[in-house]
């Protein structure tokens, strides 16, 4: 009954997309619902992002807008692949973890392409050791000695020395 009504309310990709799916697959629901998505190349963050911002709107009800959410939380587990809790555990956890970071931290961490929420953890660390070693190292160390007048062809001019009066 579904197959019936389900052209109808596809938008022109989703209609083109749906026009290429052989007659007997057609008939299946998940068949046609993967093919679309692959058409639409929507990925976990897509589906994530629909799932927050879901809310009841005119005429539905909530217990529609529940259906909707559940059906982006579905699409969102399978686009990571999630199949246990535990798996599910880490995706919420690293979700959460990579919103508190800083921006630069957050897209270095993301460069790296970590797997799970210990791995996010890692190269967070990672980021913010090379960033304390630049603050801290190379660079403090040339403004220090600019501000002293050195320019790297003889020794400052006064060096503090311990134990003199």
């Amino acid at each position: 009954m579904w197959a019936k009504l389900l052209p109808a309310q596809l938008s022109p990709k989703a209609l083109k997309i749906y026009s290429q799916i052989s007659l007997e697959d057609s008939r299946g629901y998940e068949v046609v619902k993967k093919a679309i998505l692959a058409g639409f190349k929507q990925d976990a963050q897509t589906h994530l992002k629909s799932f927050r911002s879901i809310r009841r709107t005119g005429s539905e009800n909530y217990k529609m807008a529940l259906n909707r959410m559940r059906d982006s939380l579905r699409a969102f587990c399978e686009a990571k692949r999630l199949n246990s809790f535990d798996s599910l555990f880490d995706a919420m956890l690293t979700e959460q973890f990579l919103c508190a970071l800083s921006n630069d931290t957050h897209q270095f961490v993301l460069s790296k392409q970590p797997s799970n929420s210990a791995e996010c953890s890692e190269f967070a660390d990672l980021w913010f050791e090379m960033t304390r070693i630049g603050s801290n190292g190379f660079q403090s160390k040339v403004t220090t000695q600019a501000n002293h007048g050195y320019n790297g062809h003889h020794a400052p001019a006064a060096v503090p020395t311990q134990g003199t009066n």
